[in-house]
């Protein structure tokens, strides 16, 4: 049979990296008016579509019937100015002190509400600095970072917030509750025995579906973790430090925290993946000192062997982080693997 003429894995990743890094960051934004670097002003009595600033000075003096989405850029909607939708905020900084129809949320971001800016809706943000000074007419809701409550600040619902919280005399017509003190789901105790048991079915569904696909990388996986498997490791650290570099590159640039949310989930989603294999190895390693030998039951074997290990109290995320970093060190050498694979398809292997 002949060998495999392209990095297949290789191309695939990095489609589906492009392709998921488009979709978070630039969703609905080809519906929006686009405006990156630059200085722009909306004249006082102009009226835009759905707005979509990208590292941007922008000044609002007008109207903005829509949307405004701001992504690392420098907005301040003036005393005349006002946008009729929804204002969302990724790592950038937002003054308001005009009128927002909708919402106003940040993620990593700062927005100021000032003496005369109104929110008629909810006011929040995650990881963010928020400032109120003027009127919120729903609840003001903040997920790490520091909320502040200046003099003139009124918010006609309650405050609910995790972080830091500082008061500086406004009035809430509601109650001041930290998230903590809220009850309102069940304790994710709770929750943890299933998610394991649906991750460890995941785990083998995931697996059978590979063996039945591609059944000769699984074997060649296995040989290269038996025969190298520091290589591997430190094939994964490399890897993980590249995506750490890379989260923090993207962290930094006009885009963002979508982008490094992307990162992080390929990164974690394509490793996981990988360590199907070397799950499959560990059970493939087992069987051998038995005279068993069966691609399926090699992996039923290493699944239950990692999700046993997992549960070992204090060490087990140390098994389950070292099975993550062969995966990520598979993931590096899937070329090598892939190839391999094709050459051993041709020779007979176990069942």
């Amino acid at each position: 049979m002949s060998s495999l003429q392209t990095p297949s894995l290789h191309y695939a990743i990095y489609i589906l990296s492009v392709i998921a890094v488009v979709t978070v960051v630039f969703a609905g934004v080809a519906a929006a008016e686009t405006t990156v670097g630059g200085t722009v002003v909306i004249d006082e009595g102009e009226t835009v579509a759905d707005r979509t600033i990208i590292g941007s000075t922008v000044v609002i003096n007008g109207t903005v019937d829509g949307d405004l989405e701001i992504y690392g850029g420098d907005v301040h909607v003036t005393e005349t100015g006002g946008v009729d939708g929804i204002v969302r905020v990724y790592g950038g900084s937002v003054r308001i002190d005009g009128a927002v129809d909708g919402n106003a949320l940040a993620y990593g971001g700062s927005v100021t509400l000032g003496e005369t800016g109104t929110v008629d809706r909810t006011y929040g943000g995650v990881g963010s600095s928020l400032t109120i000074d003027g009127v919120v007419g729903g609840d003001a809701i903040l997920l790490g970072g520091t909320v502040t409550l200046q003099q003139n600040a009124f918010v006609d619902g309650s405050l609910f917030y995790t972080g830091e919280f500082v008061d500086d005399g406004g009035t809430i017509d509601g109650s001041v509750t930290p998230i903590s003190e809220l009850a309102l789901v069940p304790p994710l105790a709770l929750f943890q025995p299933l998610f394991q048991l649906l991750m460890f079915l995941l785990a083998l569904l995931v697996g059978l579906v590979l063996l039945s696909l591609v059944p000769t990388v699984a074997d060649a996986a296995s040989d290269r973790l038996t025969a190298e498997p520091l290589g591997i490791i430190k094939t994964g650290l490399l890897a993980t430090a590249v995506s750490v570099a890379s989260i923090l590159l993207f962290s930094v640039l006009i885009v963002g925290i979508p982008v490094a949310i992307a990162v992080v989930l390929i990164t974690l989603t394509f490793a996981w993946f990988a360590s199907i294999y070397v799950r499959y190895a560990v059970g493939h390693w087992l069987l051998s000192y038995t005279s068993l030998d069966n691609r399926y039951l090699s992996l039923f074997v290493g699944v239950t062997s990692i999700a046993l290990l997992g549960l070992i109290p204090y060490m087990g995320w140390v098994f389950e982080f070292l099975v993550l970093l062969l995966g990520a060190g598979l993931l590096g050498r899937g070329v090598v693997l892939i190839r391999a694979g094709v050459h051993k398809s041709g020779a007979t292997s176990f069942r």
